[in-house]
């Protein structure tokens, strides 16, 4: 048993920020440090900048061998300091160990929203999207550390991003070892345990090697597993999804969500609903979203109170339909207020009385047909990622009796 497991008991997470807050002033740390444990964050004390969010390094720590777990600790203290640490001068010193960094969409998006919703000044870690849900970033990789890329480093190199992420790519296919696993013929697993294993989803020319039934489908639910199989392999995408399923609930946990590789580029992926495969992908989908639509919610909230604006943010559900089995998310447009609606599979009208208590839903449709009828009404926030839009009137009587509730 180590030090920690013994003063810790059940791991804690007030407990665990208090050990990377005594590592990180033991480190030489002068500010005062303010510990949000709603948001379950260290940042400076009146200071927006840096943020460390503790989920992903309370998560390592949970799971770590006893034996392990003061190394958790020291990393998440380095961490603290990664971004002090001088980048060399010239692009030709950086970039042997520069590499691409895949993640969440939301992982960049939800940091600038915290940075936003404390008043701070914007970052800017320039990134390309993939099917929509994903982002890839890069990262200087120490041996301690890494440090994510801002385009002003960039600029002081002189060097575009998609220069600099071609060369971070060709840094990750040479790394000495590409292991996939294979637990079922046309089912792979990247496991390669050197932190960048969802990244290699930009290695095509390596996915490409990997013989599968179909088109290839991939999917990352962690940092450090890569799973690939085809898009004509049922028990495959089955296979893939449970093991998925189960990576989720391990630590730096990034989506369930799969994608299909069309040509060069990676998409959003279901396969067809009469598929045995579709039930399994399709919660995962719904459950992922689920939980980024949560977080964002929790971040506008904070923003809208800081800037007064009277927006609602309505909540992203999902639900299984009783006698049809099917899985569907929906979110509710209230009558009355001015409100911010994640893009859900089915939207319902909700008109309650003066007080805001009870009520009822006097409509209910699928999200396209509900869009021919009050589409002007859906204001896109091109700023926002999970997707939402504004709506600032309810749809008339005319619009309600035409979306019904065809659902």
């Amino acid at each position: 048993m180590g030090i920690l497991d013994k003063i810790f008991g059940p791991a804690g997470k007030d407990k665990f920020a208090r050990l990377v807050m005594d590592g990180v002033r033991r480190a030489g740390e002068t500010r005062k440090l303010d510990y949000d444990r709603h948001q379950f964050r260290l940042r400076p004390l009146g200071e927006p900048w840096p943020i460390m969010n503790l989920g992903n390094m309370y998560d390592e720590f949970c799971s770590a061998a006893p034996e392990t777990k003061e190394q958790v600790v020291r990393t998440a203290v380095r961490n603290w300091f990664a971004d002090r640490k001088e980048l060399p001068e010239l692009f030709e010193d950086v970039h042997p160990d520069l590499l691409p960094s895949v993640r969440s969409r939301s992982y960049g998006e939800f940091t600038m929203l915290q940075l936003e919703a404390a008043g701070a000044a914007e970052a800017n870690w320039p990134q390309q999207i993939i099917g929509e849900h994903l982002a890839v970033g890069l990262v200087y990789d120490m041996p301690d550390s890494m440090r994510l890329i801002q385009q002003g480093d960039l600029d002081d190199w002189g060097v575009t991003f998609y220069e600099a992420l071609e060369a971070a790519r060709d840094n990750l296919k040479q790394m000495p070892e590409q292991v996939f696993l294979s637990p079922r013929d046309g089912v792979y697993v990247s496991a390669t345990g050197d932190n960048y294993d969802a990244s290699r989803l930009v290695l095509l020319d390596v996915i490409r090697q990997l013989p599968v039934q179909g088109e290839y489908v991939a999917m990352i639910p962690n940092r450090d597993t890569l799973l690939i199989t085809g898009t004509e392999d049922d028990d495959g995408l089955i296979v893939m999804a449970t093991f998925a399923e189960k990576a989720l609930q391990q630590p730096r946990p990034i989506t369930a969500i799969a994608f299909r590789l069309d040509g060069d580029d990676w998409t959003t992926w279901l396969p067809d609903k009469d598929r045995s495969s579709y039930k399994l992908l399709k919660l995962l989908q719904v459950q992922s979203l689920g939980q980024e639509y949560g977080e964002q919610k929790d971040l506008l909230d904070q923003l809208n109170q800081r800037t007064g604006d009277p927006a609602y943010v309505a909540t992203f559900s999902g639900i299984e339909e009783k006698g049809t089995g099917e899985i569907f998310s929906y979110c509710v447009w209230p009558e009355g207020v001015e409100a911010l609606l994640p893009r859900t599979d089915r939207l319902m009208f909700f008109r309650g009385k003066n007080d805001g208590k009870d009520g009822s839903i006097v409509a209910a449709g699928q999200w396209e047909r509900v869009a021919k009828i009050v589409g002007d009404m859906l204001e896109p926030m091109y700023d926002r990622y999970p997707e939402r839009f504004r709506v600032r009137e309810f749809p008339s009587a005319e619009q309600l009796k035409a979306i019904g509730n065809k659902i």
